[in-house]
C-alpha cells in the first residue's frame, strides 16, 4: 500500500475513533447525570478510559495529518508510538491503580509519554507555516523553544525538583516563548499568503488577443481594456495555477513539488502560458 494511501486511511480511522470516543463520552455523561448509580456509570474508571482514548486519538490524528503532508516523518512516527504507549499506561493505571512501587514508575512513564505525544505533532505541525524569507528564523526558534520546554517538563517528571523554584520559573518563560511562536507563525504565514496573492493580482501580464468583433490582433493587458480599432470593451482575467492537493498558488514556482504540502505538481504536462513565465488566462468581451 502506498505511503500516502496508508496515512490517509490512518487519518480517517483516527477521525472516526475521535468522533466515537467523544460521542461515547457525551452519552456516558448524560446517562451518569440521569441514572449513574443504577447503570453503574458513576465509576470514574469508565470516564477516565474514555478520556485517555480521546487524548490518544487526538494526538495520533495530529501526527497522521503532518505525516500525510510529509512533515517531520520520524517525529510523527515517534508521536504515534508515544500516543499508543500513553494510552496503554493510562488504562493500566486506571484499572490497576495498586501495583506497589510499580505504580509510581508507570505514572511517570505515562506523563513522559503524554509529553512526547503532544510535543511531536506540535513540532511537525509548526512546519506547515511559511513565515517568509525575512522571518524564517521564527520557525526554528519556536521549534527549539518547544523542544526545550518538553525537555524541562520531562526533567521535572523524572527528577522531582520541587524545591528548585528556578526550574519552574524557567518553564514558565520558555512556555511563554513557545506560545508566542505558535501563535505568531500562522499569522506570519497568512500575511505572506496575502502579500503573495497581492503580487500575483497586480503583476503586469499581456496576452496576444484577437478582437472578437473586428478581428484586430493586438497585445492586451490583464484587466479591462478597449479595442483600439472598434472600441469593444475587453476584460482579461488571470487564473493562477494551483496545487491540485492543497490549492496553494504555484505562481513563479521553480521546484517540481508544492512548497506547502510537498505533492508533485509538474508530473503532468503544464498548460500553455499566455506569456513567458505567466499563468493561465481567459478573456471576455462586452
Amino acid at each position: 500500500m502506498p505511503a500516502i494511501e496508508f496515512t490517509s486511511r490512518l487519518k480517517q480511522a483516527l477521525l472516526w475513533a475521535l468522533i466515537a470516543s467523544l460521542s461515547v463520552a457525551a452519552l456516558m455523561g448524560i446517562l451518569a447525570f440521569i441514572a449513574g448509580e443504577q447503570l453503574g456509570l458513576a465509576d470514574f474508571r469508565l470516564h477516565g478510559t474514555n478520556l485517555a482514548f480521546a487524548f490518544a486519538a487526538l494526538t495520533s490524528l495530529a501526527c497522521a495529518l503532518a505525516l500525510e503532508r510529509g512533515r517531520s516523518r520520524w517525529v510523527c512516527r515517534v508521536g504515534l508510538v508515544a500516543s499508543a504507549a500513553t494510552f496503554t499506561l493510562n488504562v493500566t493505571l486506571i484499572w490497576q491503580p495498586y501495583l506497589g512501587d510499580l505504580t509510581d514508575f508507570l505514572a511517570r512513564a505515562a506523563a513522559v509519554g503524554a509529553t512526547w505525544a503532544v510535543y511531536c505533532p506540535h513540532f511537525a505541525l509548526l512546519g506547515f507555516a511559511r513565515p517568509g524569507r525575512a522571518l524564517t528564523w521564527v520557525l526554528p526558534a519556536t521549534r527549539g523553544s518547544a523542544t526545550l520546554l518538553a525537555v524541562l517538563i520531562m526533567y521535572v517528571i523524572v527528577i522531582d525538583p520541587w524545591e528548585d523554584e528556578m526550574i519552574f520559573r524557567t518553564i514558565g518563560a520558555v512556555a511563554t516563548l513557545t506560545l508566542l511562536g505558535t501563535i505568531t507563525l500562522p499569522a506570519l504565514h497568512w500575511i505572506g499568503m496575502m502579500q503573495k496573492r497581492s503580487e500575483v493580482a497586480t503583476t503586469a501580464l499581456e496576452v496576444q488577443l484577437t478582437c472578437p468583433r473586428c478581428g484586430d490582433a493586438a497585445v492586451r493587458p490583464a484587466g479591462r481594456s478597449a479595442c483600439g480599432k472598434c472600441g469593444l470593451c475587453i476584460r482579461l482575467e488571470i487564473e493562477e495555477e494551483r496545487c491540485p492537493k492543497c490549492n496553494y498558488v504555484l505562481y513563479q514556482l521553480t521546484s517540481d513539488r508544492c512548497p506547502e504540502c510537498g505533492a508533485p505538481v509538474f508530473d503532468r504536462p503544464r498548460p500553455a502560458a499566455p506569456a513567458a513565465g505567466g499563468p493561465e488566462g481567459g478573456a471576455s468581451a462586452g
